[in-house]
């Protein structure tokens, strides 16, 4: 169960970190995390089900790499990167860097170096609507339990 919501993880944030080679892996990802998106606890799949987020990547040589993925019931429905000038409505936005997102790739725990990432400001998850940013607030709480709890 851990490998789904590291895999959900990583696919949200870091499925971007170095162009169309690295977009065109992560797709590969997407498959396996759909056929096993089933073992995915309740609780993730209310907070994460259903969302259409723009990751935005600070690459190393200065560009940015923008990403959308899309989500229902828990399963990832559409998965790649914006074109340019292109606005579908996200309802998470995520920022990061191309480091950081190498790093959580690279990691044998990327859970935990992802939230480590996310206490130090690395990545930055928010979102256009009140509400769902009460949800974040919510849902950061609960991650901090868990790792308390030595599940990440």
């Amino acid at each position: 169960m851990k490998k789904f919501i590291m895999i959900l993880i990583a696919l949200f944030i870091f499925s971007m970190s170095a162009g169309a080679t690295i977009v065109d892996d992560m797709k590969s990802e997407v498959d396996e995390y759909n056929a096993n998106s089933d073992d995915i606890p309740s609780s993730l799949k209310d907070m994460l089900g259903n969302e259409r987020i723009h990751v935005k990547v600070d690459m190393n040589n200065g560009s940015a790499l923008n990403l959308k993925v899309v989500t229902s019931d828990a399963s990832i429905v559409e998965f790649g990167e914006l074109e340019s000038g292109e606005e579908f409505g996200p309802t998470l936005i995520v920022n990061t860097n191309e480091n950081t997102a190498r790093s959580i790739m690279a990691s044998s725990s990327p859970a935990k170096v992802f939230l480590d990432a996310y206490d130090r400001g690395d990545i930055e998850i928010n979102s256009p609507s009140f509400t769902k940013k009460v949800s974040l607030t919510v849902g950061k709480f609960v991650l901090k339990v868990s790792q308390w709890l030595g599940f990440y």
